[in-house]
Parts: structure tokens; C-alpha cells; sequence
């Protein structure tokens, strides 16, 4: 250090340049150019003394001092110069290099064969747009190389960049910083340990463990950069992203502070609260609140679970919209569609394309085009744009298939607590290996195993057709125990080609024993039709009957017995002596035609 090397010489030219040795004195100027590219050349000062010590010159100097190395020029208040190679100068210190680069400092010490000067006290160096604070400078004006050691702050416009060490290339415009670094840009800070900084692209790229923080969010990483004007980075290396109770991890985190979008990409996560999701790619944008997930997405909030190619989340309107195959798994349900939208504030959402909606405790399965669902209502509402909606229900390995133009699903609470409702609307059809049906409109209650058939509904078991006002038919163990018909009940049962026994009355109670019908009661107003029959099975008569209340026994699938319960009135015909319309009661409608036969008959 030249301080250190030359104290002595220092020490005594001061002594006696304070003491106005015999010299040169009272000069405005003082050249004693030597034109030496090595030396530190005198261009003037306000006085000067010449020494020889310990053969060694010395020249002191004092006010208005001006020297100069090549291209260099110095300015100074004091200044003692060592056989014109060592130099110390005091006051208002300054460094000129090209048009450019400047340098002010209180005290200067510089060795003129090395170009390597060290600057003390309030030093800043100016290049071009770039400025250097710091209390101590190594700085080599040959290489432009500028070292501090005890904290130094590099600025551009708006953007600061400190640290407890660094080395800045002056020419490069590059920095290398260590040590408690920060960047501070606008809103934005950069906290690291180690770091370059391009001063010309304004990007920094960080060396080791790196905090960024903007406004409400940080970033973690170990490597990665950011470029200052389009406030974008590159975040690697255990890279991790935090924003309030929002957390993100990634193999890559991009961000781009223009825009403010936070791009996790390669085994992203995000988790705020009970959601968490994972992704190839996970976008979000801290202006808008918008989350969007690209391949293999899964969202799960709760209960809830959603897996799709693409999920959009919206925070500031709470509401999920996926494109591509989307599955959604919540408590006992499941849906299954290409896409869907769901706004959680509203508890309303929109699956549509390929719907497959499924109750896995009732195994009721929904087909369809489209269906609006509520989460918290347990409502369903599906309808078809291509085809009409379609439910599947598994009974005991046999599968109920119904279709309507609309189904719904519903939770009703009442005085007598909460239970599972099941509407379907208009031209309703169900298929079932053992029993078909129509009707205009379907009611199905889950905890009371109840379907209700409304508007002329029209019902088949086997060879049996049942019609009335409403039906309603009662399951057991997952198959049918029972059914009533109230109004207008018409039991038809089809005994061969064109011979039909047929049994009407105000109401019907039928009962079933393993899908089959067993036994059924006709009350009100009741009327028979029995065609009767010897063991060869031929045909001898025709039984007419009237009677308030008729039992009707079945035996595979055909009828065994019929007992009249109250005052029957009945006449026995042969039927060589029976026109067609004699062989039928009023109302006799036999709708086979309307049946469906298979499910390619739901339509």
C-alpha cells in the first residue's frame, strides 16, 4: 500500500509544504510536463516545492492542482508526488478518463506504473449513466477495475444496487457483487448473496441463495436471473414463489412484473389454504388473480378435486373453468366432462361436452351434453343439446336405464330432515331388463327407495302393461318390491297373440317377488277380463267380472288365479260367440309400439 510504503516521505513533505519551504510559490502555473505515459506529469497548481530526500524526489504541492497520466487527468487541493510514480493527493479529488468516467473522492493514493489507486472518504464514480458510492475504492485507471470492500452502492435511473463487496468493470460494464446484496428497482427488491449485473442489458443474474420481493409477494431461488426495464426474471434452482398464504414451487419460475404474471413450469405446485395444485405449467397473475394450469392439471380445494389438460382459476370472482378431458371427484360424487365452469361464489356450475356425472353411494350414473350443478345444494341439472340425458342405475347387476329431455338431482330439507329428490321431465323413458316404462315426468326419492310416475304414465313387467294416472313403484334391496297406481289403474296382461286379460279399477297395489310380479290388488269400480283356459292350455270361455275389489295371482309372468273380493257380478262367454270389441274393457289400449325394447330405444 502506497501509504504505508512512502509514510516517511509523505509525513515529511508535508511538514514541508505546510511549513512553505524554500520552493516555487504564488504560481497560477506550474508545468513540468515531462510527456512520460509512466508518470504522474504536473500541469500546473498554485505552488509547488521540490525535495530530495534519502534519494528520493518529492514534489509537494498546493491549490488549484492539475496533473495528468497519459489521458487521465487529475484534480486535487493538495497532492505530494514520489519520483513522479507515487501520489497522494487531499481535497476535492477528482479523476477525468475520456468523456465518460469520473471520479471524486477526499483523498487519493496512486502508483503510476500499475495504474492501481485506492480512494478514501465519500468516493463516486461516474460512467455515463452509471454511478459508484462507497467510502473506499480500489480502482486500477488502466483496467477500470473498481473493488470495494466495505459497502458500496452501484445506481442506474431508478435501480440501486448495494453490497457489502464488489467489483465493477468499468469498461465492461459489468458488476460483481457479494455480500448482503440488493436491488432495489421501483417496487421491486432483490436480496442476495451473490450476483452479477450487466449494466448495459440491466439483467442480474444470481449466484447463489436469492430473495425477490414485490409489493406482497416473494421469490426464492439459487440461481436464475432479472432484467430491470422489462421487470422480468428467470427464478431456478429449489425455486419457490410466496404471496401472502399463496405458496409455489417449480422447476423454473419466470416472472414478468410488467404484466405480473408469476410462470411456474416443470413440477409446478401452488398451495393457499386448502387448495393446492400441480401442473407441466402453472401461470398466475398477481394484477388480475388469475391462476391457469396447463397439462396434467389437478386442482383440489377441500373436498373437492378437479384433474383436466387445462384449469383456469379466476380469485377475484372465485370461479374454475377447465378445457380438455375434466374429472371432478367431491365427497360421494363424481363428473367427468371436457370441460366445465364453476363459480364458487355463486355455487353454480357449467359442465358440458361428454357428461358423466356420478352418486357413487346411490350408483346413479348421468350421461348428457351439458349440466349446471351446485356443490353445497346437491343440485344436478342435466340436458342435451346432441342427445337427451341418460341415467343409469345399478339393481342387483342389472342396470335401470331411464332418459328424459331434462333430469335433475336435488337435495329437499323439510320438517322431517333432508333427503335426495330425482325429477326428470318430459317424454321420459326407463328401460330395465324386467320392467320398461314412459311417462311425461319422473320423481325418484333416494330414502324412500320411491319412484313417482306422473301424466299418463304407462308401465311393463314382462308380459304385464300397467297405465293410470300416476304409478308409484317402491324398491327393495335394489329391486322393485312394489307399485301403486292411483286413477284410472289399467292392468293389461298379454296371455298369447291378440288374447288379452285385462283388470281395471280406481287404484292398483301390486307386489313383486325377485323383479317379478307376485300378487295385485284392484280397488274401486273394478272390472276383469279372464280368458280361461283347460290343461291343454285351449281356450274355453271368456270371464267378465264386476267387483269392488279384485286379487289377481301371478305365475311366470302370466296370470294364475283372479278372486273377486266383494259382490262380483260376473257372466261367462264362449268365444266362438265374442266380437273383438266384446274380448275388450273401455279404455283398452295396448301400447306396444311405445315400448322400449332395448336401450337403442331410448332416444
Amino acid at each position: 500500500m502506497l501509504l504505508k510504503k512512502y509514510a516517511y516521505l509523505i509525513l515529511l513533505s508535508l511538514s514541508i509544504l505546510l511549513g512553505s519551504a524554500v520552493g516555487v510559490s504564488c504560481q497560477t502555473e506550474i508545468d513540468t510536463t515531462s510527456s512520460d505515459n509512466q508518470k504522474v506529469n504536473i500541469k500546473s497548481a498554485e505552488s509547488m516545492v521540490h525535495t530530495r530526500v534519502d534519494g528520493n524526489e518529492i514534489d509537494s504541492l498546493k491549490g488549484d492542482i492539475r496533473l495528468y497520466q497519459d489521458s487521465t487527468f487529475m484534480f486535487c487541493d493538495t497532492a505530494i508526488i514520489v519520483n513522479k510514480e507515487h501520489l497522494v493527493a487531499y481535497g476535492n479529488v477528482i479523476i477525468l478518463q475520456n468523456d465518460t468516467i469520473q471520479t471524486y473522492c477526499d483523498s487519493l493514493s496512486y502508483e503510476s506504473g500499475s495504474k492501481q489507486a485506492e480512494l478514501f472518504g465519500q468516493v463516486i464514480l461516474i460512467n455515463g449513466k452509471e454511478k459508484l458510492n462507497t467510502n473506499y475504492l480500489k480502482y486500477n485507471l488502466g483496467t477500470k477495475k473498481a473493488t470495494y470492500t466495505d459497502g458500496g452502492i452501484l445506481t442506474k435511473g431508478n435501480t440501486k444496487l448495494s453490497s457489502k463487496r464488489g467489483i465493477y468493470y468499468v469498461n465492461e460494464k459489468v458488476a460483481y457483487f457479494a455480500k448482503e446484496v440488493k436491488i432495489i428497482d421501483e417496487d421491486l427488491t432483490v436480496s442476495t448473496d451473490t450476483l452479477t449485473y450487466s449494466m448495459e442489458e440491466e439483467k442480474a443474474t444470481f449466484l447463489g441463495p436469492t430473495i425477490v420481493t414485490d409489493n406482497n409477494s416473494e421469490i426464492y431461488c439459487e440461481s436464475g436471473y432479472y432484467l430491470v426495464p422489462q421487470k422480468s426474471a428467470l427464478f431456478e434452482d429449489n425455486a419457490q414463489y410466496i404471496s401472502g398464504a399463496k405458496r409455489a414451487t417449480a422447476d423454473q419460475i419466470f416472472y414478468e412484473g410488467g404484466v405480473g404474471d408469476v410462470i411456474l413450469e416443470g413440477n409446478a405446485k401452488y398451495f393457499e389454504g386448502k387448495k393446492e395444485a400441480t401442473a407441466v405449467k402453472i401461470v398466475y397473475n398477481e394484477k388480475d388473480e388469475t391462476t391457469r394450469l396447463t397439462g396434467d392439471a389437478f386442482y383440489k380445494d377441500g373436498q373437492k378435486e378437479v384433474a383436466s389438460d387445462v384449469i383456469n382459476y379466476n380469485g377475484k370472482t372465485e370461479s374454475v373453468t377447465t378445457s380438455g378431458k375434466t374429472e371432478i371427484y367431491e365427497d360421494d360424487t363424481k363428473l367427468i366432462a371436457e370441460g366445465i365452469e364453476y363459480n364458487d361464489s355463486l355455487d353454480l356450475g357449467h359442465a358440458f361436452g361428454n357428461v358423466v356425472w356420478e352418486d357413487t353411494v346411490q350408483n346413479i350414473k348421468i350421461y348428457c351434453d351439458d349440466m349446471y350443478y351446485s356443490d353445497t345444494e346437491n343440485y344436478v341439472k342435466a340436458f342435451g343439446t346432441k342427445a337427451r340425458p341418460r341415467l343409469e342405475s345399478l339393481m342387483l347387476g342389472d342396470t335401470l336405464f331411464l332418459v328424459a329431455d331434462t333430469l335433475v338431482s336435488l337435495t329437499v330439507t323439510d320438517s322431517l330432515g333432508s333427503k335426495d329428490i330425482f325429477n326428470a321431465y318430459e317424454n321420459v323413458k326407463i328401460f330395465k331388463e324386467d320392467l320398461q316404462a314412459v311417462c311425461d315426468s319422473l320423481t325418484y326419492s333416494a330414502s324412500d327407495s320411491l319412484f313417482v310416475l306422473y301424466d299418463d304414465p304407462i308401465l311393463w313387467s314382462d308380459s304385464t302393461q300397467m297405465t293410470g294416472d300416476t304409478i308409484k313403484i317402491i324398491l327393495g334391496n335394489h329391486e322393485i318390491d312394489s307399485l301403486k297406481i292411483f286413477n284410472n289403474g289399467f292392468v293389461i296382461n298379454e296371455n298369447s297373440d291378440a288374447i288379452y286379460n285385462q283388470m281395471k279399477g280406481q287404484n292398483v297395489f301390486a307386489n313383486f317377488i325377485g323383479g317379478k310380479l307376485s300378487d295385485m290388488i284392484l280397488e274401486g269400480n273394478s272390472e276383469s277380463i279372464y280368458f280361461m283356459q283347460d290343461e291343454n292350455d285351449a281356450y274355453i270361455g271368456m270371464n267378465k267380472s264386476l267387483c269392488n275389489k279384485i286379487l289377481v295371482l301371478f305365475e311366470e309372468n302370466k296370470i294364475s288365479d283372479i278372486r273377486f273380493l266383494t259382490n262380483p257380478a260376473s257372466t261367462m262367454s264362449p268365444l266362438d260367440k265374442l266380437s273383438d270389441s266384446k274380448m275388450k274393457l273401455d279404455g283398452f289400449k295396448w301400447y306396444y309400439t311405445n315400448r322400449p325394447l332395448s336401450i337403442f330405444d331410448l332416444k
